[in-house]
């Protein structure tokens, strides 16, 4: 037998002059019926007070098996709430929201969808007398690596072409804005325009001034970097023997996060970028690039001509930096290989990869 409980408190509330109608004292004792069909109280503990019915409790009082199963709780109260921990009106949790819809979760950057801006492409290209050669390849190229962006879940709808070693606005084209010349063409009147002089400065010189004025970048009617874009691809692309080893010139500074080198969005994060790094070998052996290029499916062999190896280590130890930052940021590629027909599985494993780390900055 439990301790009188019920007598107890119903003492108390009459010494204090305090008249309660029969149902109101049921609530606050936790009062029930008895399979004996006398009272009993339901404890914080859970457990039942069976001491002699109290005669002060009347009315009509629920079984004590339903008040211990899931009525009263801590405090009384008759299913699911009372001052157990709170229940709906139809007697479900109740965590507090008022049924209000689940908020809409950010879109992921360069998707172009509910209200996130596109993603740009910059394009830095090494533009000599040879170009020419491969200047449809090249726009084919771009084309094939803008397509595998969309099919990934990325809207492209700019990119922009400049000298990789020198400061020189190329081409330009951006969706809803005038169309511009076929690249191809552009590529082939600038090759001409070319003398035999070699390259002199660091690789990521240009990349880093065309960066840091891109938003005032205006050619041919085409702003590419304005309305500010949510994403940016950078491509680099090198046909011939890089002047300078990566020690000699500045590239830390396009592994910064959140990004610098390039005014976008604040806090433009560094997964926000991506670099594909397209060029040819890094260890000067021309035979050997040329019967690779050879055996390469689809391969123009008017190219031939016109590529060269570099003894100077450039895209392979910056590519290996920067990957060792963020996994993924950067994506070295042998530009035979990018010319040929086989590289299409190169560009849908970058974008899919680059896609899916935007989907976590969101």
């Amino acid at each position: 037998m439990r301790s009188g409980a019920a007598a107890m408190v119903a003492a108390v509330i009459a010494s204090s002059c305090v008249m309660v109608e029969d149902q109101l004292l049921v609530s606050v004792l936790g009062a029930c019926r008895l399979p004996d069909g006398g009272n009993g109280v339901v404890l914080p503990d859970g457990g039942i007070d069976d001491s002699p019915p109290d005669a002060s409790i009347t009315g009509v009082l629920p079984d004590c098996a339903s008040q211990q199963n899931g009525g009263g709780g801590g405090g009384g109260g008759g299913g699911g709430g009372g001052g157990g921990g709170g229940g709906g009106v139809d007697g479900s949790v109740d965590f507090g929201d008022s049924g209000l819809p689940d908020p809409v979760p950010p879109p992921v950057p360069g998707s172009g969808k509910d209200g996130d801006n596109w993603t740009a492409v910059l394009v830095m290209l090494r533009v000599d007398q040879g170009t020419a050669n491969i200047a449809s390849n090249l726009q084919d190229l771009l084309k094939q690596i803008m397509d595998s962006l969309q099919s990934a879940g990325l809207a492209v709808r700019s990119v922009a072409v400049a000298e990789m070693y020198a400061i020189e606005r190329i081409w330009a084209s951006r969706a809803g804005q005038k169309s511009p010349p076929a690249l191809a063409s552009v590529l082939r009147a600038l090759s001409a325009s070319r003398t035999a002089a070699a390259p002199t400065t660091c690789t990521s010189f240009a990349l880093g001034n065309q960066g840091a004025n891109a938003l005032n970048w205006y050619q041919n009617d085409v702003a590419p970097f304005l309305p500010i874009p949510a994403a940016i691809l950078v491509v680099l692309i090198d046909p011939g023997a890089r002047p300078h080893p990566l020690g000699d010139c500045v590239t830390s500074g396009f592994s910064v996060d959140p990004v610098s080198w390039i005014p976008l969005q604040g806090k433009f994060r560094l997964g926000q970028t991506r670099f594909l790094m397209i060029a040819t070998p890094e260890n000067g052996d021309a035979a050997a690039m040329r019967a690779h290029c050879l055996a390469v499916p689809a391969f123009p062999t008017a190219g031939l001509d016109v590529l060269a190896p570099s003894s100077q280590a450039f895209f392979d130890p910056w590519s290996t930096q920067m990957n060792a930052i963020q996994e993924g940021l950067a994506t070295r590629v042998d530009l035979c290989d990018a010319l040929g027909s086989s590289a299409a599985p190169t560009w849908a494993a970058m974008a899919k990869q680059w896609y899916q780390t935007l989907e976590t900055l969101r």
